[in-house]
């Protein structure tokens, strides 16, 4: 299962939650406008400006809770969640600033492991007002992190619901289904967002993304056809036609676009993959033996290259080697059933600590120490004394 953590910040950034279009004139700007760009800035990750705009609304006493929020924002940003929970803690409660300070401490709480406070507060405010896309959004973040697959794409169908025009909850829900394997189930996510004019940057990884989940879907027509439309010549675009056009019986193109890709192939486990079963169908098996150990050298727990490896040595006579590579492959099937399981249980079971800790251990085991460490985080937060049940 691919972790997704590291996109749901650039897809759900606070610019989008603003939402607001200024003027780029210092000059044509009133604080109000000043303290949204700064907003939308951090959220980019960019930092230029905010001195000068924190002196300018800190010389206005009517803007001291503005001036505390963007230092609260700052220090989300820099990852440090304690002080910025305690500037949040500081600031006067005022309706117009409360469903920014509160998803702010949302965030703070699920930032210091407090996931399930998190989720509270943030139901507290669609409690109050069920039309808040930006309490969903980020309830959709709380709920993926903790494991809880199927409520995370529930409050991704409420986002979808309340701005149908933006491109990116559609892109992660997609992202969610491909997690879990749910081909067929990404799809139209992916097609729906592209069809809301994402910018390039977005529309390329969609392309990638959708052309990724036709294939495993087995039609490469489809696939080919969505890659045809844009993509440029990058090398992962290349791969992924290169595996369209074998399977399509036009080998010679799909020979020449993996080609190309030779200088990243140690980079790139699917052109080593599509490179092996070239070997092979030419009659080749030493050399697609010879590519399928180095693919399995960085990635130990590669099930099917594993797999493929013990058959192709068990046909040219090395049955010693093949019944190695056989029950190593073994092993790694036996861990990726239980996790398999496990993914199902918490997902049924979204406070359950237990499950948590040994899907940590089963994604140690096989080398995904990301999602281990994600598991582990979610381990914790449903254990914190004190938080809401």
């Amino acid at each position: 299962m691919q972790r997704l953590t590291r996109l749901i910040a650039a897809l759900f950034t606070l610019a989008a939650i603003v939402g607001i279009w200024w003027s780029t004139r210092p000059d044509s700007l009133s604080l109000d406008d000043r303290f949204e760009q700064a907003r939308g800035a951090l959220a980019r990750g960019e930092s230029e400006g905010l001195e000068e705009t924190l002196a300018l609304l800190d010389g206005d006493p009517a803007y001291q809770s503005h001036v505390k929020i963007l230092l609260a924002e700052s220090l989300l940003s820099a990852q440090q969640p304690e002080r910025a929970l305690e500037l949040l803690a500081g600031i006067e409660a005022r309706s117009d600033l409360r469903e920014i300070v509160l998803i702010d401490t949302a965030r703070g709480l699920h930032a210091v492991g407090r996931s399930l406070d998190a989720e509270s507060l943030l139901r507290s405010l669609i409690a109050d007002d069920p039309e808040r896309p930006d309490a969903y959004r980020w309830l959709a973040v709380v709920y993926y992190d903790l494991g809880a697959f199927d409520q995370a794409l529930g409050a991704l169908e409420r986002v979808i619901k309340l701005v149908p025009d933006d491109h990116r909850p559609h892109q992660l829900a997609g992202m969610m289904h491909l997690d879990f394997e749910r081909y067929g189930e990404a799809v139209p996510f992916f097609r729906d967002a592209l069809e809301r004019n994402p910018p390039a940057a977005a529309a390329d990884e969609l392309t990638r993304l959708l052309a990724t989940a036709l294939i495993a879907l087995r039609d490469y027509d489809a696939a080919a056809a969505v890659l045809g439309t844009r993509g440029g010549e990058s090398t992962d675009r290349k791969i992924l036609l290169a595996q369209c056009e074998w399977n399509r019986g036009n080998a010679d193109s799909a020979r020449r676009l993996l080609a190309e890709t030779q200088g990243h192939a140690s980079e790139l486990p699917a052109a080593l993959r599509l490179d092996a079963e070239i070997h092979e169908a030419e009659g080749d098996a030493e050399g697609a033996i010879e590519l399928l150990r180095q693919l399995l050298q960085s990635d130990p727990h590669d099930a099917a290259s594993r797999l493929r490896l013990s058959q192709l040595l068990r046909k040219t006579g090395r049955t010693g080697e093949a019944d190695e590579e056989l029950a190593r492959w073994q092993s790694t099937n036996d861990l990726i059933v239980r996790l398999s399981e496990l993914n199902s249980e918490a997902v049924q079971k979204p406070r359950d600590a237990g499950i948590r800790d040994e899907l940590a251990e089963v994604c140690d085991q096989l080398d995904k120490s990301e999602l281990a460490a994600m598991w582990r985080k979610a381990a914790a937060a449903c254990r914190i004394p004190g938080q809401s049940p």
